[in-house]
């Protein structure tokens, strides 16, 4: 895969990056009186989400063979916005970052097709109504799709962003999601990741479970009735 040793800590390489390419004093992306903040939210999100560039392996159907971009789309609300352009001088797959936006849920079926292809889809909370039949059209495409609100990734989302008890920022991967777009995600990020199942497969999985439940209950039961019946059994062999 495409991660490298020294990313192995990842808290240690979360902090770098958040210090070293948010708050770029040397190269004045920041001003001065900005470096006492605190990073928002979507600041350490856009860190975490080029850091997992690291972990993580597109197929080779994901990109577009006379295309020099490796892209980011951004549907909806854009509060990512200006947060990626630290990022431009790096490249990714030996591609240029590209940063477009979707405003319309509606167009960006036929827009993805016209602008080419997309590697990672960051999907806004003002979509989240509207969000199963948009993971269900791009279900099996291989495009990272990336959310931080509840249900995005029990609804088909692949990475879904949430806020732990401590403050901090965790994150939760969809397997089936992840399997059936084709993108390979190292077993370093999964171990860091809360692993998380669609709706339809939850759903069959606790089914499985109550039949499996039931079913050692029944044995349970036979095996009661056995030993009731054996200790009958010897109840009579000690009277004769």
């Amino acid at each position: 895969l495409n991660y490298r040793p020294e990313f192995f800590d990842y808290r240690l390489a979360l902090s770098v990056t958040v210090i070293s390419l948010f708050l770029h004093v040397e190269s004045g992306s920041i001003k001065g009186e900005a470096i006492a903040q605190e990073p928002s939210r979507h600041e350490i999100q856009a860190a975490m989400i080029i850091k997992f560039t690291d972990f993580i392996e597109w197929p080779p159907e994901s990109f577009n063979e006379a295309s020099d971009y490796f892209t980011i789309a951004i549907l909806g609300k854009n509060e990512y916005e200006g947060l990626f352009e630290p990022f431009k001088n790096r490249k990714f797959y030996g591609k240029e970052l590209k940063i477009i936006y979707f405003k319309d849920v509606d167009k960006i079926y036929t827009d993805i097709e016209n602008i080419g292809k997309v590697q990672i889809l960051i999907v806004s909370s003002s979509e989240k109504k509207r969000i199963k039949p948009l993971l269900s059209k791009l279900s099996g495409r291989p495009v990272l799709t990336i959310g931080d609100f509840p249900g995005f990734a029990e609804n088909g989302g692949i990475i879904n962003f949430f806020k732990k008890a401590n403050n901090r920022i965790g994150f939760e991967i969809n397997m089936e999601s992840k399997e059936s777009s084709g993108i390979k995600i190292s077993s370093h990020l999964l171990r860091l990741g809360k692993i998380v199942h669609t709706e339809e497969s939850s759903s069959d999985h606790k089914r499985y479970k109550i039949k499996m439940d039931k079913g050692s209950q029944g044995i349970r039961r036979v095996g009661e009735e056995v030993k009731g019946i054996d200790e009958e059994v010897k109840g009579k062999e000690e009277k004769l």
